[in-house]
């Protein structure tokens, strides 16, 4: 099966529109910066640093896989589950029942989903992603986001004002939330940090996570939170709103999923423009490899653009990719997990010794990943495997900030890590490589800006090495090096 992404036709494009972008190496000031050769991987397509900014010509569509097999549409106001879906007048009207449909189809064919929205839509509980899907498969939305937010019910929550309170509304909800979204609002952070990227707030917004305080009187005295007690609700919008069908708890359970067939080799999945909110993990790709087994796919691909994932449980990242292959994030960002926001690791994850999975950050960025009690969260990480990271903004995580470890190879072009949510403690980093005296990562950054404001902004652990280039504020920075820190070119 040739995958659009990679055809020699789809390669050759590529090259032409690289060679137009780029000219003889240089354009309108613009200097191009190639993958250091210590990566030994070539992503696909090609950087540029022209007035301070680093830049690419990765196109999101040029990767997208032909779809050679059938086409379900998805219409949540006109659909109807008990349609085909083979046609926008026989769409479905929910994200599961298309996905179930794919995973009944040919395991040797890419086929599409159609998300056709009025405007931002909410698929709740089971009508959103809530399944493993095992086949190669592009899925695209049309008219607005669709959120795909796991919470206990499908249907939208009804609230009341709270008798002798000025600002809570109340619900019936059975169990507490693992986190209470408010889906009309982005979170402060988003809103206010001149670091966050102008586009973020559309392509991959961070949704405001009401805040739990441990009464009723707390929540009406602090705008964004929420308490739940004896099967109750109780919600305070930050703007001090009645609380309406957009505040939304969300739970634990299977959110986004991908885990392609076993033995067919050339999985890939093509994304854009979901928000996956809630869930263990609110994206996860892992493969049909048994625990203690051997194998994987490395020629798996999947392609992310525009896309969300915030609202892990506790002891859970927001994405992570279990397995080998290959992950691109073009405008992405993981947000308000239990551990990690990006995350990878081998398919026995427990001994971080083997291979795993690589990531393409384009653009993308984290914050607010780990909670208070966690000692082992970061906005970004890998378990020995490579990351390509462009134009970055990972802006905190409760411990390091970027930490990458074991034999891994990464490579940071431009943007912002830093600093750690965690002013002490041995695990305040802003970027971290390394993780003990016997794991030789190796990290390159090229004109990276490392916000101070750790406890340390730089540590390079025994046997790893940093390499840099046009890093202007290292000298000024905190930096704990027991491995090698060298300049390159």
């Amino acid at each position: 099966m040739a995958r659009q992404g990679n055809s020699s036709a789809a390669r050759a494009a590529r090259m032409r529109a690289t060679a137009s972008y780029f000219g003889a190496g240089v354009i309108g000031g613009g200097k191009s910066v190639p993958v250091p050769v210590g990566m030994s991987w070539d992503p696909g397509f090609k950087t540029k640093l022209s007035s301070g900014t680093y830049l690419t010509d990765y196109v999101p569509t040029a990767f997208k896989p032909t779809v050679t097999g059938s086409t379900f549409y998805v219409d949540p106001v006109s659909g109807n589950n008990g349609n085909s879906g083979l046609s926008p007048v026989l769409a479905v009207a929910t994200l599961r029942n298309a996905l179930g449909k794919v995973n009944a189809a040919s395991a040797a064919l890419v086929h599409r989903i159609m998300v056709n929205l009025p405007s931002k839509w909410v698929f709740r509980g089971t009508d959103g992603w809530s399944i493993s899907l095992t086949r190669r498969c592009v899925v695209e939305v049309n008219g607005g986001r669709a959120i795909s937010a796991l919470s206990a019910t499908n249907t939208a929550l009804t609230y009341t004002k709270s008798s002798g309170y000025t600002n809570v509304y109340e619900t019936a909800l059975a169990a507490a939330p693992s986190r209470v979204y408010d889906l009309s609002l982005l979170s402060p952070k988003m809103l206010t940090d001149i670091r966050v990227p102008a586009y973020a707030s559309a392509e991959c917004p961070n949704y405001d996570k009401l805040a739990s305080v441990a009464s009723i009187a707390l929540c009406d005295s602090t705008p964004g939170s929420y308490f739940w007690t004896g099967g109750v609700l109780y919600t305070h919008p930050r703007d001090n709103r009645a609380s309406d069908a957009l505040v939304q708890p969300v739970t634990s359970g299977l959110n986004g999923s991908w885990v392609p067939a076993s033995g067919v080799l050339g999985a890939t999945l093509w994304v854009d423009g979901i928000d996956f909110v809630g869930g263990s993990n609110p994206m996860a790709i892992s493969e049909a490899v048994a625990a203690g087994g051997t194998g994987g796919d490395p020629t798996l691909r999947a392609y992310f653009s525009r896309c969300s994932y915030q609202g892990s449980t506790d002891a859970n990242d927001a994405f992570v990719h279990v397995g080998y292959g290959d992950s691109y994030h073009y405008h992405c960002g993981a947000f308000d997990s239990g551990v990690d926001g990006f995350s990878a690791y081998g398919i026995n994850a427990a001994s971080n010794t083997e291979p795993c999975a690589n990531r393409v950050e384009i653009g993308s960025g984290s914050f607010n990943n780990g909670i208070p009690a966690q000692t082992q969260a970061n906005g970004t990480t890998t378990h020995n495997g490579k990351v390509i990271s462009i134009a970055p903004w990972h802006l905190g995580a409760n411990n390091r900030t970027a930490h990458f470890v074991n034999a891994c190879r990464v490579w940071i072009a431009g943007g912002y890590i830093g600093p750690s949510a965690s002013v002490s403690g041995a695990s305040s980093c802003s970027l971290q490589i390394g993780n003990g005296a016997t794991e030789p990562g190796q990290l390159w950054v090229d004109g990276v800006t490392v916000l101070p404001g750790s406890l340390t902004d730089v540590r390079v652990t025994a046997l790893a090495t940093l390499y840099h280039q046009r890093m202007n504020n290292l000298s000024g920075l905190i930096v704990d090096n027991q491995g090698t820190i060298t300049q390159y070119t």
